[in-house]
């Protein structure tokens, strides 16, 4: 990025990178050509990382690399009275006689969904038990419960692996954690440490891709 500025209530950016990359996962730009971009805007999470998008360019966007005078494409904005609806509910599981609870992965809603249930930043997918999306579970002492897994166990991928970890964290994401942040973390269950004490998840069971696409 090269400057930031907030005008109007509109926030301007300009971002500058040179056409050949010395990252090796950049392609090469080539002078005076079309090129095609994508932008997404979103918000922040508990780390001050990008989460998962809430607009986004949904046409085709293309820019004009090393034009012969600067051109300034941008249009006037509207400001559009966007009702988003009834948010959902927060879902409860208090039944004294459910000891077993099924566990998908599945969309997380947005804003409407996760965002209001949770009050945390969403990505696109989030945890479903027993049908309902991120409820808040009554468990008693002295009982145990079953928790049926079904995230994904492909650890090389982001989109199939999602162990079932429950901690006293709020937001989650303990695998992404620093050694002294997980120190400070209560794991209640879905972890066994190896004999250097590293963490591993123990609930971790493939998952179909119907199935994480799909609405529980």
């Amino acid at each position: 990025m090269n400057t930031a500025s907030r005008e109007n209530g509109i926030n301007i950016i300009t971002y500058r990178r040179t056409l050949i990359s010395p990252d090796p996962g950049d392609k090469e730009i080539t002078a005076n050509s079309t090129i095609h971009i994508v932008w997404g805007i979103g918000k922040l999470d508990e780390n001050m990382e990008p989460a998962f998008h809430d607009s986004y360019s949904k046409t085709d966007v293309t820019i004009q690399t090393s034009p012969k005078e600067p051109q300034n494409n941008c249009f006037a904005f509207t400001k559009s009275k966007l009702i988003l609806g009834e948010p959902w509910k927060k879902g409860q599981i208090f039944d004294k006689t459910i000891r077993v609870f099924n566990t998908y992965i599945g969309p997380s809603g947005g804003k409407k969904g996760y965002q209001t249930i949770t009050g945390h930043s969403s990505t696109a997918l989030a945890w479903y038990v027993n049908g309902l999306l991120a409820p808040e579970l009554w468990l008693r002492r002295g009982l145990s419960y079953q928790f049926r897994v079904h995230g994904g166990n492909d650890p090389h991928s982001a989109e199939y692996y999602h162990p079932l970890i429950i901690t006293d964290e709020p937001h989650g994401g303990i695998d992404r954690l620093k050694d002294e942040q997980q120190a400070r973390i209560r794991v209640l269950a879905g972890v066994e440490y190896s004999r250097r004490g590293r963490p591993r998840p123990t609930a971790v069971v493939q998952v179909s891709p119907p199935q994480l696409g799909g609405a529980m």
